[in-house]
């Protein structure tokens, strides 16, 4: 059997799915080692089909033998043996600059750094080589001088960032860099978009697509990867308003979840086995939108009471599909193999599409899944139509046939009364509707208050849904984000009947460690160090808010997200005992041995007065 052995410096959540994932989804037996735990059993590997990963452990030198008490041959293959030049941010740029790899203008000269500033730049003042997810980088312009730093970057005006993962000399996964739906349009910092900015990983836009297929594109990231000693890492790329592409840095233990853990798995088994990894180039950009492999006659022939509910509507007649389309819900079912969906809860369709050919016709809806974000799937087995949407696929009469479809495709006519969006509370409107403005501090609209929607318009390169309003003293159509209204209401074409709101998605609440419900407000204690929240173990928090789709919550004067499973409630009563523990635990006492007095704490007063009276003895 073969083994890949994933070492860490210490608790890493990456290194552990990763293990997980190999070992529940093929035959390779994965082992996770961690650097801080003492007690490790020695562990023999034979160089024939073992592999050992380095994620993230630091220094010139990776000694699995001294650091992880593993006894290997010396021809066991170890991946990113050295990763000194690729955690320090300087040698890392000077390293990439030799292989030709494009950068953004640096410097490690406070001098030149000035001039930047003076002739109009922006510059990055990095004043730690080896920090991340942009820790340590003072930004620097004509009214903020630069300091002092060991490295220096120009800013270049991004329009798009990345992060392509390469393995085995290809690159096996990328996704875009954009901002969660409740980070509000103000709130939004692009200079460094990391987790603690609410920016997040998807996998859409025509920029991605591009990238997917730009194969010069992988090859930089591929040479990026080997300029800095590694034989994998997750490269971050940013490109510019002319479609240039710059590599701001490689990242040696990435975070991994859905896609990216199964190809990092899928690479790890490919070079344990001898076999080639395979390539992004070759994987559809998004596997829910490939088109399945199903003939029309299998499905023809398929017996129906093993065909979801859903599939059954979409394959018996044309009026079903549309039907379909005008915001009726699903729940996701077992068969569900994303990570982009929740299994159980339901999900309002916003479209439904016909992919394939004419031999091989597949059905596709459009939903807005947990990232926020609105992405196709195959409807095969996949989802049940939901109860309070079951009733509306009978025959329901002439009145019903007459409302538009839900569309937000961007070929339509912005005044179209088929163009329609979906609000945050998950209620949908069109032209011609009605919504409610939620927002404040406008001078045109007032909070509450109902109005009708003249239009709707998509960004151009962000995305962004914006509804239209014809207000003021001349009825010009003004433009807000759609973020800012609720409570839609749908209109039929000719505007003579209107549909009622659609419930919003149903959303598992946020759970502590214990698998206890969270609320704002309540009282926890932080049981893990790790997860990028920086606060000490052991300290009370107060929840000051909670994003119930990424599972995690804020606490008071603190901005970082937090993952439910990393803290446990309690009650105040609870907290005032523990803190009443912690100081007696930590008062002091003064003990005089001979001429000498010594302050010991209250809890190692016992172990100090059996160490003095042994050293009587």
């Amino acid at each position: 059997m073969s083994r890949i052995v994933i070492c860490a410096p210490r608790i890493s959540e990456g290194a552990r799915d990763l293990r997980d994932h190999i070992n529940n989804n093929s035959d390779v037996e994965a082992s996770y080692r961690r650097r801080d735990n003492p007690s490790l059993r020695q562990m023999q590997l034979s160089p024939s089909n073992s592999l050992i990963v380095n994620w993230g452990c630091g220094g010139n030198n990776f000694r699995p033998t001294q650091d992880f008490n593993i006894q290997a041959g010396s021809n066991v293959p170890r991946l990113n043996g050295n990763t000194n030049t690729a955690t320090n941010k300087l040698e890392a740029f000077r390293a990439m600059n030799t292989a030709m790899i494009t950068l953004p203008n640096y410097t490690a000269s406070l001098n030149i750094a000035r001039r930047w500033v003076a002739m109009g730049h922006r510059v990055y003042c990095r004043t730690n080589l080896r920090g991340h997810s942009g820790e340590d980088i003072v930004m620097a312009d004509q009214d903020n001088p630069p300091i002092q730093a060991p490295l220096y970057t120009k800013e270049v005006v991004k329009r798009h960032e990345f992060r392509f993962h390469v393995v085995g000399g290809q690159v096996i996964d990328g996704v875009r860099k954009a901002f969660r739906a409740d980070v509000a349009r103000e709130d939004r910092d692009r200079t460094i978009m990391n987790h603690a900015a609410g920016s997040v990983f998807i996998r859409s836009g025509r920029s991605l697509t591009e990238a997917h297929q730009d194969q010069e594109l992988h090859q930089m990231c591929v040479r990026a990867v080997g300029a800095v000693g590694l034989d994998f890492g997750a490269v971050d790329v940013m490109s510019d308003s002319d479609g240039n592409y710059y590599v701001l840095e490689v990242n040696t233990a990435p975070g991994l979840e859905a896609t990216t853990l199964e190809r990092y798995s899928n690479a790890l088994q490919a070079i344990v086995n001898n076999e080639q990894v395979q390539s992004w180039f070759t994987i559809p950009l998004n596997p829910n939108q490939a088109i399945a492999e199903l003939t029309q006659t299998e499905t023809q022939t398929q017996e129906t009471n093993n065909m979801s509910l859903l599939t059954q509507a979409l394959l018996n007649s044309e009026t079903n599909r549309t039907l379909l389309a005008a915001g009726l819900s699903v729940v996701v079912n077992d068969s569900f193999s994303g990570g982009t969906l929740t299994i159980g809860n339901r999900y309002t369709i916003h479209d439904v599409v016909q992919g394939g050919s004419s031999n091989n016709i597949v059905w596709m809806i459009q939903l807005r899944n947990n990232n926020s974000s609105l992405q196709r799937y195959t409807v095969r087995n996949q989802f049940n139509i939901s109860a309070e949407s079951l009733a509306q696929l009978q025959p329901v009469g002439e009145a019903a046939s007459q409302l538009p479809p839900v569309n937000e495709s961007r070929s339509l006519t912005a005044t179209s009364p088929e163009r329609c969006t979906e609000l945050s509370d998950g209620t949908m409107v069109n032209v011609g509707g009605q919504v409610t403005y939620s927002g404040s501090g406008s001078s045109l609209l007032t909070t509450g208050n109902s109005y009708q929607v003249a239009d709707i318009r998509y960004g151009e390169n962000s995305g962004d849904c914006f509804i239209g309003l014809a207000v003021g003293n001349n009825n010009s159509i003004r433009r807000w984000l759609k973020s800012n209204f609720t409570a839609g209401q749908r209109v039929s074409a000719d505007g003579s009947s209107t549909v009622a709101p659609v419930a919003a998605p149903e959303i598992s609440p946020v759970t502590d460690q214990a698998g206890v419900n969270l609320t704002v407000g309540d009282r926890v204690r932080i049981t893990t160090r790790n997860g990028g929240h920086g606060l000490t173990v052991g300290s009370f928090q107060v929840i000051q808010s909670i994003n119930a789709q990424n599972n995690n919550i804020t606490v008071r004067g603190h901005n970082r997200p937090i993952a439910g499973r990393r803290v446990v409630k309690v009650t105040q009563q609870e907290e005032q005992a523990q803190e009443e523990l912690r100081t007696q635990a930590n008062q002091t006492q003064r003990i005089n041995v001979g001429d000498i007095q010594y302050i010991i704490r209250a809890r190692d007063l016992n172990r100090a007065q059996q160490f003095l009276s042994s050293i009587s003895v």
